[in-house]
């Protein structure tokens, strides 16, 4: 299964995130959170976030690997990868492999129904 990966000073403009989310064949916004923890959770799609304002603590849940992102930074999550999030509050733009549109509910799986997946 892959991992989390961060890539940073990756970007330097929301117009540029757009862009490569854009030319990457992938759905981008631009969000804003306030503070919030989430415990382990997955998504059914891949998704991109860049870093625009605030900073984020990604978590992989299989391998226990912590990343601190900052803005200029470009987290990358895996379909179906377990992970945990925190800020204390962040402005991004959201890069999914999905159309919004298509999804219903909470996208934000409990890791107990991967087994057997």
């Amino acid at each position: 299964m892959d991992t989390i990966r961060s890539l940073t000073n990756w970007f330097t403009s929301s117009e540029q995130a757009l862009a490569e989310a854009a030319g990457e064949g992938m759905h981008a916004f631009i969000n804003a959170d306030d503070a919030y923890e989430l415990g382990p959770h997955w998504h059914d799609f891949k998704s991109h976030l860049y870093l625009l304002e605030g900073r984020l603590r990604m978590t992989d849940s299989a391998t226990g690997v912590q990343l601190d992102c900052g803005v200029g930074s470009k987290v990358i999550v895996p379909a179906r990868c377990v992970h945990r999030e925190q800020t204390n509050g962040m402005t991004y733009v959201l890069a999914l492999s999905v159309d919004p549109a298509t999804l219903t509910g909470d996208i934000n799986r409990d890791p107990g129904e991967l087994v057997g997946r």
